[in-house]
């Protein structure tokens, strides 16, 4: 509203300037025609043209104004609902609605003061106005009058006088006769025509030249006449819009104030609403609060009961991890020790398994050497077997059957001999040995050696065996004793 009135101000000053110029313009075309013209043509004409520019510049003014104040009104309208709307929303923050009540408050009798202040001088220019209208006013009608009564005499001297007193006519009297005729359209035409019965009987070329001035003269100022007329009706239009424009100030005032006395309730209401809303907040807070406190005060216990088992808990594991770690740091331990013992186990089972292969390759060899040796003997037992035959039918002596005792003898002990060192070889992988002995002496006690020795020599044989066999037994026995 601010924004409004003081653009509807600055319209009115506008509008009071214009109105003074119009009532000066009125007071020129008071004065005599001829002083008239002389002044319109030595010094306004730049001024009118002025003047007519700003004329319309401030009528175009004007109607960009209404347009604009009309799409203000209603933007004001709507600001004025959406603020109402906001001040609705926001009733609940008392001390902040209390400083924008009061604020507010003093921002409108702040524009009151201005306001009344401006329409008061307003209203002061347009009343100088209407005094200066009525002053031009009176002095046209009574300059109407004067011409009234000159032209008045004029007639009776020219009735009295007849054609001379026309044709002494001076430049003056013709220039206010033709002023009368502009003024009263009814004897314009008698005017001219005098004016040609004088020009017409007088025939002076200074007659006839003072005779086209004055046409020339009468016709600028009926011009001029004219166009002043339209500037008085135009002004006093203005003059008219002005005064209603006060009006509706005034009305726009009465109104404001009106608003100003609704908010003022309003805002009281609001206040009230929003004092009793503030102490049901302040209630229901309270209550909240206490509530609140309660269960805090539920919730600390119970969280304290917890916090008091979860320690005991904590100190519980806290020994079970601690005992935990012992039991892993001693199987650490005993993982380490086992495999120590499990890599120099391993390394002593690959020393031994190395010196096994060595002595296995050792008595497969001397196994292919006692097995040839042992075709050997079967072969050398059967020539002998096949002498002794010979002999034995033959009747031989004595010797040769001690000879060949001996010789069995041998190849026996050698053969043993062969066996025990496959024995010894073999004893590290069991008691395997017993079976190879065994199948030995089965061999010794079926071969054909048991058929062709007597009984004497098997006697001989059994104890080499038995001897042959405990020395083995001996010689493998030791390595397992160390």
């Amino acid at each position: 509203m601010s924004h409004n009135q003081s653009e509807y101000i600055q319209h009115l000053e506008a509008e009071v300037k214009l109105c003074k110029v119009h009532s000066l313009m009125q007071a020129c075309f008071a004065l005599p025609p001829s002083h008239f013209c002389i002044c319109l043509s030595a010094r306004c004409q730049d001024e009118l043209q002025g003047m007519k520019q700003r004329v319309n510049v401030v009528v175009v003014e004007n109607e960009k104004l209404q347009a604009e104040l009309r799409s203000k009104a209603a933007d004001e309208s709507l600001r004025d609902y959406t603020l109402k709307s906001s001040m609705v929303n926001e009733s609940i923050t008392a001390n902040s609605h209390t400083a924008e009540h009061t604020r507010w408050k003093n921002e409108l009798e702040h524009l009151k003061v201005i306001h009344e202040a401006q329409v008061e001088n307003l209203e002061f220019q347009v009343i100088s106005l209407r005094k200066d209208l009525s002053l031009s006013q009176r002095e046209c009608e009574e300059l109407k009058v004067r011409l009234g009564q000159t032209e008045k005499e004029a007639a009776e001297a020219l009735r009295a006088g007849g054609a001379p007193c026309v044709s002494r006519m001076c430049r003056k009297c013709a220039q206010l006769e033709a002023a009368t005729a502009e003024s009263h359209p009814d004897e314009h035409v008698q005017t001219i025509g005098r004016l040609k019965k004088s020009v017409e009987t007088d025939t002076d070329p200074d007659q006839e030249r003072d005779y086209e001035e004055l046409l020339a003269a009468l016709c600028a100022a009926k011009a001029s006449q004219q166009e002043a007329q339209q500037k008085e009706r135009s002004a006093c239009l203005q003059v008219k819009q002005a005064v209603q424009m006060v009006e509706e100030a005034k009305l726009c005032k009465a109104q404001t104030e009106l608003q100003c006395e609704q908010m003022s309730r309003e805002l009281a209401q609001r206040r009230q609403q929003s004092e009793q809303e503030h102490q049901a907040l302040l209630k229901r807070l309270n209550e909240a609060r206490d509530q609140g406190r309660a269960e805090a005060f539920k919730q600390k216990e119970e969280l304290a009961l917890t916090v008091a088992k979860l320690s005991r808990d904590v100190a519980e594991l806290e020994g079970q991890l601690d005992r935990a770690q012992r039991d892993k740091q001693s199987l650490t331990k005993q993982l380490e020790e086992s495999l120590c013992k499990l890599s120099s186990q391993e390394q002593d089972r690959n020393k031994v398994c190395s010196d096994l292969r060595y002595q296995l390759s050792q008595a497969q060899m001397k196994r292919d050497d006692s097995e040839r040796e042992l075709r050997e003997l079967h072969t050398k037992t059967d020539r002998e077997m096949e002498k002794a035959k010979q002999c034995d039918s033959g009747g031989a002596v004595p010797g040769t059957r001690l000879a060949v005792c001996f010789c069995v003898f041998a190849h026996v002990c050698v053969f043993v001999w062969s066996a025990a060192m496959l024995l010894d070889s073999r004893w590290h992988y069991g008691w395997q040995g017993r079976g190879c002995l065994a199948q030995l002496i089965r061999q010794l006690r079926i071969g054909q050696l048991g058929g062709l020795l007597a009984s004497r020599i098997r006697v001989c044989v059994c104890v080499c065996v038995c001897v042959c066999v405990c020395t083995m037994m001996l010689t493998a026995v030791g390595p397992l004793a160390r």
